[in-house]
């Protein structure tokens, strides 16, 4: 592949990254429940990737790999679920600490799946990945623990912002393994990602939705208030930032190394900092930008290193 060749794909890749990153400023103009919010973001989501992809490919009998969804329905309903309980959890951990720590948390999920691949995936799981997990860990007792720009005595929901980020990480988890175990239908052995992607939205939905509304009891007095502002948002958050941008997201990625792709995917929690210093004012302060850059690197450097089978 030539430099002029993947600069296209690279840059529409690296645009859906961008836009992941803003998310936690947009979830924070929403005044919905979490769970809602998500449930919200499964359906209209899969309706919009399912109308892009049937307009494209121009026929809903093509558009979709049915064989691979029969053939795979528990493992896509298993990380469906996942998917959807780390958005509700994601955008939990949004309202209790900093955009920042919220999604450094999320970005836990690639060690977590580095510790689990030697039972689930059996994966070898060497020296240096070990190093890896050691120092994110360290990272995550900085950002989490240590990191007194972020006191826990002023912010006392600091904590459960991060207990919620790490839940969402390990959501980020079961989704990774669950995928990984896919096995294509296709006669070339690829996995069509917007079939897959389409099925885990609406399994998602259809635990999320009875989900939500048994914990967010809809029907009580303010739980449901949808101003023009929420509206807004909410639509902006399942249809441009779900539909839309998950075709910017999974369209590039038959174009680009996997290299490429592992070191651009810190697109997203390089923004998400950028946008809670810059727009928000959130403090990170020292150790939390050590933590930072200890658990991002640590996550680059694994994901970009051969993984050998047990």
């Amino acid at each position: 592949m030539t430099q002029r060749s993947a600069l296209g794909p690279t840059a529409v890749f690296a645009t859906s990254l961008v836009i992941f990153g803003t998310i936690g400023l947009v979830r924070r103009a929403i005044d919905l429940p979490s769970a809602f919010i998500a449930a919200s973001r499964g359906v209209i989501g899969a309706a919009t990737i399912a109308l892009i992809v049937v307009a494209m490919r121009r026929s809903v009998a093509r558009g979709f790999d049915w064989p691979f969804v029969r053939a795979n329905w528990k493992l896509l309903a298993f990380s469906g679920i996942a998917l959807g309980l780390n958005w509700a959890w994601l955008f939990q951990a949004y309202q209790y600490t900093t955009i920042a720590t919220a999604q450094l948390m999320l970005y836990m999920g690639p060690i977590f799946v580095i510790v689990l691949s030697p039972f689930l995936l059996h994966e070898r799981l060497s020296g240096f990945k070990v190093a890896c997990v050691v120092v994110a860990f360290v990272g995550l007792l900085l950002v989490s623990v240590f990191n007194t720009a972020v006191p826990a005595t002023e912010n006392p929901n600091h904590l459960l912002g991060v207990f919620n980020g790490l839940l969402a990480a390990c959501g980020y988890t079961s989704v990774v393994i669950a995928t990984k175990k896919l096995k294509p239908t296709s006669s070339d052995g690829t996995i069509d990602p917007y079939t897959n992607t389409v099925a885990q939205l609406v399994f998602c939905s259809v635990v999320l939705i009875p989900y939500s509304l048994l914990v967010d009891d809809w029907f009580a007095p303010g739980v449901l208030t949808f101003t023009p502002k929420t509206v807004f948002f909410l639509a902006l958050i399942c249809v441009v930032f779900t539909g839309v941008n998950y075709i910017f997201f999974f369209g590039p990625v038959p174009h680009l190394s996997a290299q490429t792709i592992a070191v651009l995917s810190y697109l997203d929690p390089a923004v998400a900092l950028t946008v809670s210093a810059v727009f928000l004012h959130e403090p990170l302060g020292v150790a939390g930008a050590i933590g930072a850059v200890l658990i991002i690197g640590a996550a680059v450097v694994s994901e970009i290193t051969p993984v050998r089978k047990l």
